[in-house]
């Protein structure tokens, strides 16, 4: 199984719990990783202070992600709600379910600006895992059709354990953790070390920080500790098991690892309501909790209060002491392995939802906009081994009365001339052909000798050589060309054939000879031959066998193959009836000829037409990539696919698409509790 981190940092509780998981995991015989989507600075790597038991798996971005085939996995997870659409997609790749790993009330992250991608995220899992209660109250609130499971933390004893021995201090030793995100309660904290300076006769502090300033009284005071964080695990623990209180003012805490950790090491715990923490933290049994968050005073209030009664405080130190025995890392942990091997056991009978677009090359439904050949099951690469190169149609008969009309439909990678070589004067045959026939003659009338001369007489009736008539010329361009050549009359069965002087790959589309109307000025060539229905010979699957390459081979245009001739190649993806709100979410896969920019264009809402303020780009390596698709947009119209910014050969593969969307039960809910 793979866990999905968006990196790793020492100052990120929730990679700490996503490791210590995993190595848990691998210890007991479950084959489990982690994969960094996006740079792993090898410095970052090295500040990692804990044991990584495994190695980490890298992608320096989604697509490459996406691409990378070497990833195998019954089972990905996602630890946040910024890797869940990539989580996803690789999952719908591989065929297997993907579980939402939650540890944080996310729809409150970067102060509520990302509430929206946090409820689409909660769309996609297949099953999710929350810490606490509280979590999954919320996330039953957006997902209520889907399997949530409660599994909480644990904390390591060996680590985190109390004091040999108890002792009443003089003064009562309190820690922070003062934290640069303002849900971390830094400035509630602040504000309350400001009002207990009139306190340090009777209180010492440790202060856990990084830059974060710390007022300079509690700075001067000889009794104060100032732990510079990152620091390990180890070090936090050494320094909790001197101190008798912990107070945290964090805003919202999926679980609240740090304060059970304090609990662990003996320290009685003055918490806000900030979630989580209620799942094992009771007021005035094993801790405190201020429910009015926001007033530095009532935390005061509580540490006072605590200062001045001893007893009470070594009740809550005791009682939380007990409490933290009941979540220790291996009877936690053991509930996640025993979570993951079901999942794991029952991974082979879960089936995906069907995707609402599931295009494979081959398949109709893309049309090209602009500087793309269509590919269309009729073509054909005629791919040169030297100049001078032929390509001969069979003999073909029009009716009398019509006039013989060629129409190509043909890409040059270079400017070069077309010859088609005529026949004799009329009614004659080429010197190859009358040298043939001569020596079969004679062949005959010795065969025949005893029957007269008929055969003799056949072939002095036919006419002399003459000679021969000027070949027909054309030009074609670099790039794309559409030729209509008239043609002279040719005997029944006379075959045609065209030499090509250029010595790169031709790309043909369309090849067709049809009986026209005899030239009128008023219609022009090209009308005449659209109105015609009189067809020689076409090029197509049933015929291609009777054309006669000689000196290049012909080979069938791969499926999905679109050759650009112009610096904006374009197509429209197929047409899809969008179902109404939610995501779109998916991928397209393909190649190109170099290194380029693809962009994704929709419409939506009153949206009728295509702009760049409406489209996705992504940088593109030459050769295979992965486009990752995600919108949330309600979609109209069709898909406008620019493959990239340069000629050459590109190549749909696949197109795969789904949509997610909340249920209605889940619309329902989040209104009643408003």
């Amino acid at each position: 199984m793979l866990f999905v981190l968006e990196g790793i940092s020492q100052t990120i509780g929730g990679v700490h719990v996503v490791i210590e998981i995993c190595n848990y995991l691998i210890r007991h015989g479950i084959n489990a990783k982690c994969l960094i989507l996006g740079e792993l600075d090898q410095s970052t790597l090295q500040g990692f202070a804990e044991p990584i038991l495994f190695g980490l798996l890298s992608d320096k971005s989604e697509a490459s992600f996406l691409a990378d085939r070497s990833i195998v996995s019954r089972m990905i997870v996602a630890t946040l709600f910024r890797t869940t659409a990539s989580a996803y997609l690789s999952a719908r790749m591989r065929g297997v379910p993907l579980v939402s790993f939650v540890q944080g009330y996310e729809f409150l992250f970067d102060n509520g600006s990302v509430r929206d991608k946090v409820e689409q995220s909660y769309w996609l899992p297949d099953r999710l895992v929350t810490t606490s209660s509280w979590l999954e109250a919320g996330v039953r609130l957006r997902t209520p059709e889907k399997p949530v499971a409660v599994l909480p933390l644990g904390v390591e004893p060996y680590l985190f354990l109390p004091p040999a021995e108890q002792t009443l201090r003089a003064k009562v030793r309190i820690a922070v953790f003062l934290r640069r995100e303002p849900e971390k309660g830094q400035a509630i904290l602040l504000d309350m070390l400001d009002r207990l300076l009139p306190y340090r006769d009777e209180i010492s502090l440790t202060v856990f920080s990084g830059e974060q300033p710390i007022p300079r009284g509690w700075l001067n005071d000889k009794d104060t500790s100032v732990v510079r964080i990152p620091v390990d695990k180890g070090t936090i623990a050494r320094h909790l098991r001197r101190c008798d209180i912990l107070v945290d003012a964090s805003l919202h805490e999926g679980f609240g690892l740090i304060p059970l950790e304090a609990m662990a090491c003996g320290a009685a715990v003055i918490a806000s309501d900030s979630g989580g923490i209620n799942d094992f933290l009771r007021d005035r049994y094993n801790g405190l909790i201020v429910k009015e968050v926001n007033k530095a005073e009532r935390f005061v209030a509580e540490i006072i209060r605590l200062v001045h009664d001893r007893r009470l405080l070594s009740a809550l130190r005791a009682e939380a002491l007990n409490t933290a025995r009941h979540y220790s890392a291996s009877l936690c942990y053991e509930g996640y392995a025993e979570y993951f091997e079901r999942g794991l056991a029952t991974a082979k009978e879960w089936t995906t939802e069907a995707p609402i677009v599931d295009w494979v090359a081959g398949d109709p439904g893309i049309s090209v906009v602009q500087d793309l050949l269509p590919n269309e099951e009729q073509s054909y690469i005629l791919r040169p081994r030297r100049r001078h190169a032929s390509l001969t149609i069979p003999g073909y008969g029009l009716p009398t009365g019509t006039e013989p009309v060629l129409r190509l439909e043909i890409f040059s990678s270079e400017p070069q001339v077309v010859t088609i070589p005529l026949r004799s004067q009329t009614g004659s045959v080429s010197p190859d052909l009358s040298a043939y026939l001569r020596s079969t003659a004679r062949a005959v009338r010795q065969f025949a000798s005893l029957r007269g001369s008929s055969i003799e007489r056949l072939l002095q009736s036919l006419p002399s050589l003459g000679d021969p008539e000027q070949p027909l010329d054309f030009e074609l361009a670099n790039g794309w060309n559409e030729v209509l050549i008239e043609l002279p009359p040719r005997g029944p069965g006379e075959p045609l054939s065209l030499v090509f002087g250029g010595s790169n790959e031709t790309l043909l589309s369309s090849l067709q000879i049809r009986g026209v109307d005899p030239s009128s000025e008023a219609v022009s060539l090209k009308e005449r031959f659209d109105a015609s229905e009189t067809l020689g010979w076409t090029l197509g699957p049933s015929t291609r066998t009777e054309l006669l390459a000689k000196g290049m081979d012909l080979l069938r245009c791969p499926a999905g193959l679109f050759r650009a001739f112009g610096h904006s190649p374009s197509l429209l993806l197929p047409e899809v009836p969008w179902p109404p709100g939610g995501t779109t979410i998916g991928w397209i896969d393909f190649s190109v000829p170099e290194d380029t920019i693809a962009q994704l264009f929709y419409r939506s809402g009153p949206l009728t037409e295509y702009s760049q303020e409406a489209s996705l780009p992504q940088f593109v390596k030459r050769g295979r990539n992965l486009f990752a698709v995600n919108l949330t947009a309600n979609l109209t119209g069709r898909l406008r696919f620019d493959l990239g910014r340069v000629k050459g050969d590109y190549e749909i593969h696949a197109l795969r698409l789904y949509s997610r969307r909340p249920s209605t039960e889940a619309r329902t809910l989040i209104a009643r509790s408003a």
